[in-house]
């Protein structure tokens, strides 16, 4: 991993306490605990990475992938995957292995490393 960003998180999703067959769950404030702490340990968000690198793989095009994390469980799901529809396609994406710190990071997008 070589960078990460601590989102907003304003608001999320939970279920509904009431039993509605229409609406099973709500979206609510999130409290300031929540909204300072990481959603994803480093290990979630590596299975995360690595799915979409599987996933980007077999369909061989940038993929816009969306994942949920069960909030009962907290098992990982990729819950939709299209391809990305933002950038121009005449952009080829450009993939190349770099090693950071003696560990092998394959696949690292140049567009990601520009900022950093």
């Amino acid at each position: 991993m070589i960078y990460r960003k601590l989102g907003a998180k304003e608001n999320r999703m939970i279920y509904a306490k009431e039993q509605n067959p229409l609406r099973t769950t709500i979206n609510i404030e999130t409290p300031t605990a929540l909204r300072d702490a990481w959603t994803l340990s480093d290990k979630d968000a590596m299975t995360l990475a690595n799915w979409c690198l599987q996933i980007e793989d077999h369909y061989q095009v940038a993929m816009d992938i969306e994942w949920a994390i069960d909030g009962e469980t907290q098992e990982l799901f990729i819950v939709q995957a299209r391809p990305e529809t933002v950038h121009p396609k005449s952009k080829k994406k450009r993939l190349r292995n770099i090693t950071c710190w003696k560990v092998p990071i394959q696949f690292v997008r140049e567009k990601q490393l520009a900022g950093l």
